[in-house]
């Protein structure tokens, strides 16, 4: 058995001293018990999990004492030590991001949690992508609440798919109460009550079963707020009192503080008062929110007028630009009220349970169409970095030529065929069974759009790409395309960018009806399932500024930026790797096209020009039409992906739901 060297149990005995002196609030002895470790162990190997320890002892340390600025250098130092240890990376990042929103000028942090987040995804851990949700919505409640809600509602159902019973009922304590506080900081919106309803529900339908000490502090604490009872947050302050947690203990004040007006107790307030003030002082140091926060508070109590109590948020400061967050906010917040309308008809629609996942609509041809849920009902989205006064399709736009269409229209063809050698084609046309609730199966013919696929895989096209997704289009509002890959914009750019809203109910009368609007869905190839894509189709004149029901524009933020295209895993969520991408780049950049695909294109789309004027399209564009010319899968590329299905496909097929009222 291999000794431990013994530098290493000094080592382990010093953290455990400090795990002592936390635990019985000897801060400055703990303080000197870390210094101690890191000259134990200066210049020396460090085991993963003995760092990580140490580092967490400090950052609980660095939240008792308001040295957070300091504690989350340290960790950022240590981040890359942690490279073959993703748990213990993700947890670090957390509490990363956690600190670099307590930091920030608004709240947020841009990168540690986004970071663990993708880490998260990659182990497919329902628990840590739901831990890093958790602590998204955190950190955006205090400014974004709509956005809160969103982040919250998908730590609660990947809680759900973990069965973590503890961290789900703690999630429904956050989210129980941010409607709570919604509620009261907008009392004029359409069916606020609703919010505190919820948050009454929420609170007293939580069980204490398996909760830790912390955790009942923390219910104790909501049940005060939300119940308008001064006398439990009274009771935590008491039992907090040697602890010194300066975020908690202001907390508790401020609320007592609020109770107390709502009740007219104005010494008790005015008591309670001192005390915040001194303790948010610590904690925040002179920011202007919290000094304006105190201020106002401070003339409440002494009026000694009967106040309803509103709780503290960042607000917007005078004349600051709308950034996307606003938008995305916004609509977050119509989607969450819309998710608690209990009208009857509101069962028909999707919830937040089948966003993301795929409705199994048939078509009047009998093919199926995997349309992307929502929550919101009916609404599309797109986002563009600059607005335009004309927006049109690729295909159409002034800078392309018509020699250049045409040649658009045979890679178009060429993908047509490259797709019909492709197996999981056949696969998804004739191979995949339906099962629903009452156990009856039915094979679904799933419809491939090519032409969607083509827009997506960037051949020009007549169609505009939509989603169903807020943050899909969000990406692509505030990033630019640079020599093949996206980048967030970070510059200090004049020109705003737009948030497209869209509203065109699919239609499935007529059987030979082609509706402008339709699905992408999930498709053979991954990317368009990823985007939850839509595409509308317009002819040569159409703008399609004017079929949109709304066009938010913003002013490009950096930090917003940055965040979102940390969010998307830095491109790579909408973007993932498709046996497909390598044909269709070998397609667009061929100079030679083959023989088959001209004639169709001819046929399909210039049954009326000459062939010697679309031959001369060509020679403009510098294309060859050559005999036999494929851009097929290979037979090895065939049975790799067969391989890959049978490993996938139950993955694939999970997210196809099956509600009867959608059944045609």
């Amino acid at each position: 058995m291999k000794q431990i060297p013994e530098y290493l149990n000094v080592a382990v005995e010093i953290l455990n001293k400090c795990a002592d002196a936390l635990n019985n609030k000897k801060h400055k002895f703990a303080c000197e018990l870390l210094d101690k470790f890191d000259n134990a162990l200066h210049g020396k190997s460090i085991p993963a999990e003995l760092l990580f320890n140490r580092l967490s002892m400090a950052v609980e340390l660095s939240s008792r004492l308001g040295l957070i600025e300091k504690s989350l250098r340290e960790v950022e130092n240590h981040l890359e030590s942690f490279n073959t240890r993703p748990d213990l990376k993700f947890e670090l990042l957390i509490k990363a991001g956690q600190m670099e929103a307590c930091v920030a000028r608004d709240n947020i942090s841009v990168k540690y949690i986004s970071e663990a987040l993708g880490i998260a995804e990659a182990m497919e851990n329902n628990s840590m992508i739901a831990e890093a949700y958790s602590a998204i919505a955190n950190m955006f409640s205090t400014k974004y609440e709509g956005l809160a809600f969103y982040f919250l509602r998908h730590a609660e159902l990947y809680y759900e798919k973990a069965k973590n019973c503890r961290e789900l009922s703690i999630i429904r304590i956050h989210r129980a109460l941010l409607s709570w506080s919604v509620s009261r900081n907008y009392p004029n919106i359409d069916r606020a009550n609703c919010l505190k309803n919820e948050a009454e529900m929420l609170i007293s339908n939580i069980s204490e079963e398996g909760f830790n000490p912390h955790d009942i502090m923390y219910l104790k604490y909501a049940r005060g707020v939300i119940l308008r009872d001064e006398k439990l947050l009274e009771e935590l302050l008491i039992e907090n009192a040697d602890v010194n947690m300066l975020p908690n203990k202001c907390r508790y004040e401020e609320m007592i503080i609020g109770i107390c007006l709502e009740k007219e107790m104005f010494k008790k307030a005015s008591h309670f008062l001192i005390s915040y003030e001194k303790d948010a002082k610590k904690l925040h140091g002179n920011e202007r929110e919290f000094k304006s926060h105190i201020s106002f508070l401070r003339n409440l109590v002494e009026r000694e007028k009967r106040t309803y109590f509103i709780p503290f948020r960042i607000k917007k400061k005078t004349g600051e630009p709308t950034n996307l967050f606003d938008i995305l906010n916004h609509y977050s917040l119509c989607d969450e009220i819309w998710a608690l309308n209990n009208n009857v008809m509101r069962i028909l629609f999707p919830t937040y349970r089948q966003e993301g996942l795929f409705d199994a609509i048939k078509m009047p041809d009998g093919r199926v169409r995997l349309y992307p849920c929502a929550i919101a009902f009916n609404i599309f989205y797109r986002g563009q970095s600059k607005y335009y006064e004309v927006a049109q399709p690729s295909l159409y736009r002034k800078d392309v030529s018509e020699a250049e269409r045409f040649v658009e229209r045979v890679r178009y063809e060429e993908l047509k065929r490259c797709i019909k050698s492709y197996p999981l084609t056949n696969i998804f046309r004739n191979g995949i069974f339906l099962t629903y609730p009452d156990g009856s199966q039915e094979k679904l013919e799933l419809s491939i759009d090519v032409l969607a696929l083509a827009q997506h895989y960037g051949i020009k096209t007549e169609l505009m790409d939509l989603t169903t997704d807020k943050f899909v289009a969000a990406f692509f509002a505030t990033t630019d395309f640079k020599n093949g890959v996206y980048i967030p914009i970070t510059d200090d750019r004049k020109e705003q960018g737009v948030f497209y809203r869209f509203s065109d109910t699919p239609v499935f009368r007529a059987r030979h009806y082609s509706p402008k609007l339709r699905a992408v869905g999930l498709q053979p190839f991954s990317r368009p399932g990823e985007q939850k894509g839509l595409v509308y189709e317009m002819g040569p004149n159409e703008n399609f500024n004017n079929a949109v029901i709304s066009k938010d524009f913003f002013t490009h933020d950096p930090q917003v930026s940055t965040f979102i295209f940390n969010y998307m895993n830095r491109s790579q969520k909408l973007f993932p790797k498709s046996p497909l991408e390598a044909h269709v780049d070998a397609i667009l950049q061929s100079d030679e096209l083959s023989k088959e695909a001209f004639d169709i294109a001819k046929k399909e789309f210039y049954p009326e020009t000459p062939e010697d004027t679309l031959i001369s399209y060509l020679t403009e564009t510098g294309i060859s039409i050559v005999d036999g010319k494929d851009f097929s899968f290979s037979d090895v590329e065939k049975q790799q992906c067969l391989t890959s299905w049978e490993m996938d496909k139950d993955k694939i097929l999970s997210k196809i739901i099956v509600r009867l009222c959608y059944r045609f």
